[in-house]
């Protein structure tokens, strides 16, 4: 019975003997944890009023109307912004505005514009871009005569 006595005695002495600059480490540790913990908590609380600002001041300069950042949806996982004005989906990611358009054949498939930076940009996209399924063929004129 002894021995068993005898080990935890061995065992707890040297943790005593660095327990000390341990206790420092943990310290430092926990310090920097909350630290970082603060940083990655401050930069997605401020993702989620950046990102919605962002497209909002882009949409309201392409289409000449205030955008409220509050109507804007964001999906911090995939870092996109989204607002719909008049049917027409505006989407921000990576610093890019964009609209979705669906497939102009089948209507189930959405594809992402060029980005837009001016009002031609999006006018162009509203009206002469008809985007479209591979398996989807637009309709040739000529045929449907």
């Amino acid at each position: 019975m002894s021995y068993p006595t005898s080990a935890i005695v061995h065992a707890a002495a040297p943790v005593a003997h660095i327990a000390p600059h341990a206790v420092s480490i943990q310290a430092n540790r926990a310090r920097s944890t909350t630290d970082w913990q603060a940083r990655v908590i401050s930069a997605y609380h401020q993702a989620l009023t950046e990102l919605p600002k962002l497209l909002a001041t882009r949409v309201s300069a392409l289409i000449g109307w205030s955008i409220d950042p509050a109507d804007v949806f964001v999906d911090l996982d995939a870092e996109l912004a989204t607002v719909i004005v008049d049917g027409v989906v505006f989407r921000a990611h990576h610093q890019q505005v964009v609209i979705l358009r669906a497939c102009a054949e089948c209507a189930i498939t959405r594809f992402e514009s060029a980005p837009l930076f001016s009002r031609a940009d999006l006018g162009y996209a509203l009206s002469a871009w008809q985007p479209c399924c591979r398996s989807c063929q637009p309709e040739d004129p000529a045929d449907s005569a």
